[in-house]
């Protein structure tokens, strides 16, 4: 049998051999590497800039390492949004998933810290009594989502503290 003419002299063929092995390796490179969004990763590189490469915050999900970056403007609200994290870890990440872009939220936060976690979290979990009959005497006519019970508990922290 006769070879085809590509494959008739030596350097062809070891050039094609490196070529095949090149695209092998390239296609499981692309195959086993996860590609990441250019905001993924730059939010990942501020969050070790700013918190260290050995913080536990790196471990958090990606918006709310988003939300504590946005956070270390004003340094207490950072302390205080830390603090929530490392007394409630749990119910911190719910709720600054939920509310934490809030001015209101973040006013709460800045003055009662970690405190506000577990109100907060009783009036998502349970329907309250006194708020139900201010909603119905309100005339809305519709019960409370969690979400907003929770805001209410906001709300009170704010202006009751």
């Amino acid at each position: 049998m006769t070879e085809p003419a590509m494959f008739q002299s030596r350097p062809r063929r070891r050039i094609l051999w490196l070529a095949l092995f090149a695209l092998a390796v390239a296609v499981l490179v692309s195959v086993s590497l996860q590609p990441q969004p250019v905001e993924e990763r730059l939010v990942r590189l501020q969050a070790q800039d700013e918190f260290g490469t050995e913080s536990p915050l790196l471990g958090e999900a990606l918006a709310l390492q988003a939300l504590l970056l946005d956070y270390r403007d004003d340094r207490l609200l950072l302390l205080k949004a830390q603090a929530a994290l490392q007394v409630y870890p749990e119910w911190a990440r719910f709720v600054m998933n939920l509310f934490g872009e809030e001015p209101e939220f973040q006013q709460a936060l800045r003055a009662h810290g970690e405190y506000l976690m577990p109100p907060v979290m009783h009036f998502y979990q349970n329907a309250v009594g006194s708020i139900e009959m201010m909603n119905r005497v309100a005339g809305t006519g519709k019960v409370l989502t969690p979400e907003q019970r929770a805001w209410y508990a906001v709300n009170f922290a704010n202006k009751e503290g």
